[in-house]
Order: C-alpha cells, then structure tokens, then sequence
C-alpha cells in the first residue's frame, strides 16, 4: 500500500494524536491530580486564615470593650447613695458632651439585685434637638460605666419647635 503525501501526513498526525492521548493519560493525569490536591489544600489554608482573622477581629473589640469598661469593672461600690449618685454624675456628664439639656432626674429607691450584679435604676426627661439625641446616644455607647436605657420614649416637643423630649428609664450596673 502506498501513501500519498497527504494520507502520511494524515497517518503521522494520527500516530501524535494517539501518542498524545496516551501520555495525558497516563503521564500527566498523575500531575492533575497533584495539581488538584495543591489546589484544595491552598483553599482550605485560605480558609483557615480568613477564619483566625475573624476570631482576631473578634478578640480586638472584645479587647477594646474590656479596655473601655475596665474603670467600671474595678469599681467596687457598696454605698448604695454613691452608686446612684455616679448614676447621676453619669448621664449629666453625656448630655454634656451631647449638648442635651436635663429636665428632671429621679433616681429610683430600689435596686434589682441578681447573683452577679445590682443594677440601679433612674427616670431621665431630656429636651435636645435631633443631633444631640444621636450624639447623645452614641457618647452613652462609648461611656466607661456600663449604662443604658431601659425604656426610652421620644416625641416632639410641640408641634413647631424641632427640640425633641426624651423621657426614660436609664440603669447603670454594679457587680458584686
């Protein structure tokens, strides 16, 4: 059987196709799989890695919080009238920094007292513009002592003026 130039050049590339099929399969598909396996051990370090660091970012706010609150959580009150007092000093201190204006403050006689903490109660009326109610609550997140509003209404003033009133119930906790 004779060939004509191009049935040999149809043969050799058939002989290269074949040829090269056989050494994919059995010569790089090992590599492949090594390639693979690289690929899926890279994915789970990455994975790894992007867990610590939401755990890292997890431990730096729960760091800063601690560091924030730390004055709080050394203070050991047992005057009950100190304790309420500081209350006071307290929430006059953020409508300060907030620009607010007091009203009335009551601070309530008794505390709710559970295993770990007391936590001392005070009524709060408050006038301040729209702002300083968001100033006002923000300087009361960043507060050193851990206080916060237990029931808070707000409301207009009248119906002309832009001063809000704000009325609530404020606590501050103590633990023992």
């Amino acid at each position: 059987m004779i060939f004509t130039d191009k049935r040999k050049l149809f043969m050799y590339l058939g002989v290269v196709l074949v040829c090269t099929f056989i050494a994919s399969k059995f010569f790089f598909s090992h590599l492949v799989r090594e390639l693979r396996n690289i690929d899926r051990q890279i994915e789970l370090a990455e994975h790894n890695l992007l867990q610590r660091l939401k755990v890292e970012a997890i431990k730096d706010n729960i760091t800063q919080d601690y560091n924030r609150c730390k004055p709080f959580l050394e203070i050991q009150m047992d005057d009950v009238d100190a304790i309420k007092a500081e209350l006071l000093k307290e929430f006059e201190a953020l409508a300060y920094l907030s620009g607010a204006s007091i009203v009335n403050m009551s601070p309530q006689s008794k505390a709710e007292e559970t295993a770990m903490f007391k936590k001392y109660k005070a009524e709060l009326r408050m006038e301040m513009t729209y702002s300083q109610m968001v100033d006002f609550f923000y300087v009361m997140e960043k507060s050193k002592l851990l206080v916060k509003f237990e029931q808070v209404s707000i409301s207009p003033k009248d119906k002309e003026a832009n001063l809000l009133k704000v009325e609530g119930v404020a606590s501050i906790i103590v633990f023992l």
